[in-house]
């Protein structure tokens, strides 16, 4: 029986301490040491590390961003873009263009995904509450799984045929009652996209930005003679296992590298593992033979996403997938399957 679900606070604790240790032990002393700064939004640990002077002030700026984000794209905060969608009983709703821009971008993803995606999923994401049901089981608490009659109604609910857009006003309209929207797959990548950006508009030309599982690399490691930066790759399930934390690394710079895994928010229940990436076709948690899927591309809003997308795929029909998209941009991922084999797509270039 594993202890309690592995989370992605600490998933990204552990990454983090990686990497800050690999910089501090090869930096260079003509470098500022890195300076880091770290707080909760959606429930997620977000961390900056930059290295310019006046970095702190650069990095609280990062946190009002992060707060400006949160109050758009939460399900649970009370005004936010989403929850108004959420609550507006099939009434049209004007959002802000960014959020507007989000869940259009987001279709695009479903179709990726044969409809095994998408970000009009809440019902079904209510349904499980993957969280609750843990931690009820960690507090020794009993919990009932979903019926088939519930997954079935909720399934209904979920789908791009469930929202309507509007392009002239940038409004949405729910068209089932009951549909719920749920950004979590998409709205951390996204943020860490505009963070990069405000950073770089502010003449930052190296750090990292972390939020999750996601990982954004600004330029490069100017702490190393290389280059690059090193990233480690979370060992599923590894809090369990006499194992090390870290199951392999890469070496990348200026890029995104996001991990979607089982292990990440999950319960247990008469020896069966439950975990938070539903595919909306079927109900329930997918089972793709895989632990975890990690994107690495220049769009963290892409690498999130299409992270979730590949491990709804499998590895197989991942791995088609982005060979139809490499043509177009700079692909690689590393998939880990449920007996925590490595496969890098296409060749990634590892460390011990």
């Amino acid at each position: 029986m594993r202890k309690k679900h592995y989370t992605k606070l600490n998933s990204i604790i552990k990454i983090t301490l990686f990497v800050l240790c690999l910089l501090l032990v090869t930096g260079c002393a003509k470098y500022k040491s890195p300076v880091s700064k770290s707080g909760v939004y959606f429930d997620t640990l977000i961390s900056v590390t930059l290295y310019e002077k006046n970095s702190s002030k650069l990095i609280d700026e990062c946190f009002l961003l992060a707060e400006k984000y949160e109050n758009l794209f939460s399900k649970t905060k009370e005004g936010s873009d989403v929850y108004k969608v959420n609550h507006s009983n099939s009434k049209w709703v004007k959002l802000d263009s960014e959020t507007y821009s989000l869940i259009k971008r987001s279709l695009y993803y479903e179709d990726l995904s044969g409809g095994r995606f998408s970000v009009m999923c809440g019902a079904l994401t209510e349904l499980w509450d993957i969280n609750a049901k843990s931690d009820a089981i960690n507090n020794g608490k009993s919990i009932s799984l979903p019926t088939s009659a519930k997954i079935s109604s909720a399934r209904s609910l979920c789908g791009k045929d469930t929202i309507e857009l509007d392009d002239s006003t940038e409004s949405v309209r729910i068209t089932v009652n009951g549909a719920k929207l749920d950004l979590g797959a998409v709205a951390k990548g996204y943020i860490a996209d505009k963070i990069k950006e405000f950073l770089i508009s502010n003449g930052v030309t190296s750090g990292i930005i972390e939020l999750g599982g996601n990982v954004l690399l600004i330029g490069e490691n100017p702490l190393k003679e290389d280059r690059f930066y090193n990233i480690g790759i979370s060992a599923p399930f590894s809090d369990d296992k006499e194992s090390t934390d870290i199951i392999t690394s890469v070496k990348e710079k200026d890029t995104s590298i996001v991990t979607s895994g089982n292990y990440q928010r999950y319960f247990e229940y008469d020896g069966k593992i439950y975990h938070h990436i539903i595919d909306i076709t079927t109900g329930y948690p997918v089972d793709s033979a895989l632990n975890s899927v990690s994107v690495i591309t220049k769009s963290s809003l892409d690498a999130d996403a299409l992270s979730t997308v590949l491990f709804l795929l499998g590895k197989e029909k991942g791995a088609k997938l982005l060979d139809s998209l490499s043509s177009n941009n700079d692909y690689s991922a590393i998939f880990i399957d449920n007996e925590n084999n490595i496969t890098f797509y296409p060749q990634t270039e590892s460390l011990p």
